[in-house]
Parts: C-alpha cells; sequence; structure tokens
C-alpha cells in the first residue's frame, strides 16, 4: 500500500513538473501570438521526389530494360537501404516519384550496366534528383 501511494505521489510530481515547463524558454513563457516564423519555413516533415535518369551504353545508345536502384546517399545500395527500384523504357529513361524525409538533400543512383560510370550521389534540386548514365563525351 505504501508503494502505491509513493507510486502516485511520484506521478504527480512528475506530471505537473511537466505542464509548468510547457511553453517556456529560459523560464520565460512564449507567446504564441507574437512568435517569429519565417515565411520560408516549411512544417513538412517529407518531400515528394521525381527521380529522372537516363542510361546510354558504351557506344551512345538507349539502353532500355536497365535497372535502376535509387537510395540514400549516405547509405550502400544493399537490400534494406533501397528506397526505390525500377526499369529504364526503350528509350534508356526512367521517371518515378518517391516520398522521402525532408531532411534528405542527395539521393544515391545506380544503374545496373557494364562500361560507363553507373553510380552517383545525385543532389534533389526543386524536388527533382536528375542524372544520365553513359559514355563520356
Amino acid at each position: 500500500m505504501r508503494r502505491t501511494i509513493l507510486m502516485g505521489v511520484s506521478t504527480v510530481l512528475l506530471a505537473l513538473w511537466a505542464v509548468a515547463g510547457l511553453g517556456c524558454t529560459q523560464g520565460q513563457p512564449v507567446d504564441i501570438q507574437t512568435l517569429n516564423v519565417p515565411s520560408d519555413f516549411s512544417y513538412s516533415t517529407t518531400q515528394d521526389v521525381t527521380v529522372k535518369v537516363t542510361v546510354l551504353d558504351v557506344d551512345g545508345n538507349a539502353s532500355g530494360g536497365t535497372q535502376v536502384t535509387v537510395g540514400n546517399s549516405t547509405d550502400e545500395l544493399v537490400p534494406g537501404n533501397v528506397l526505390l527500384r525500377g526499369i529504364t523504357d526503350s528509350q534508356g529513361k526512367f521517371e518515378q516519384t518517391l516520398r522521402v524525409p525532408a531532411r534528405v538533400t542527395d539521393l544515391r543512383i545506380q544503374a545496373s550496366i557494364m562500361g560507363v560510370s553507373n553510380r552517383e550521389d545525385v543532389p534533389i534540386v526543386n524536388n527533382e534528383a536528375s542524372v544520365g548514365f553513359g559514355p563520356q563525351s
């Protein structure tokens, strides 16, 4: 019984402490009416990114049917880290939109083709990550 009372008192004290601390910054209350939020601030926690990939073979021809793999630029493209996978069309193009955390600024894109540079960390610019793989000009 004594233990139950102590637990109850502890819970009430913890709740009062938590409520007393809400809305305070260094001990001062924050007036929500005067809070200054920058006009370009985004409350979004995710972003939709369109991935656009063009793949050319070693001779500069469209490489249709080539697998494209997309992941976070900080991770290796192994199972569990892949965000998106698809196949290029007959024109060697792949385009798909995916949703990623808003903090993501780059995507690692890889095309499964031999003889050309086939993996790159691509910056997200205006909600788009575009890259071309093929012979160097």
